[in-house]
């Protein structure tokens, strides 16, 4: 399996150092092509990062995106909304309701994120 091959080639070059968006991106990738148990195991690494560094919330909602968890993805990206985190694309105030295009309504907030697409 081509993603489990590639994450396999990130791991060994971070060769245990941390690299949010890198185990990130693996974690989300490994569980959209069905790797559950080693997309949470970068999940675990990810919410324990080094200490004095911030954690990107946005980072956590798309590899819980990629493991089908929406609860747990929406309510990153609602602490996302609420650190004003860099990674979350648009946010704008209203009502809305899931398009089927990346906007989802997260209280009062109408989010808008891009969730890259898989290589399979």
């Amino acid at each position: 399996m081509q993603v489990k091959t590639e994450c396999g080639k990130v791991a060994e070059l971070l060769s245990g150092t941390y690299s949010m968006q890198a185990m990130g991106r693996c974690g989300w990738a490994l569980g959209v092509v069905g790797q559950s148990d080693q997309a949470r195991r970068l999940i675990q690494i990810l919410e324990r990062p080094p200490s004095g560094m911030w954690l990107d919330p946005t980072v956590m909602g798309n590899a819980y995106g990629g493991l089908g968890e929406m609860d747990r993805a929406i309510a990153w990206y609602e602490r996302g909304i609420e650190e004003r985190a860099p990674g979350m694309v648009d946010v704008s105030w209203g009502v809305g309701s899931d398009d089927g295009n990346g906007t989802i309504t997260v209280g009062a907030h109408k989010v808008i994120f891009m969730i890259p697409q898989a290589v399979y």
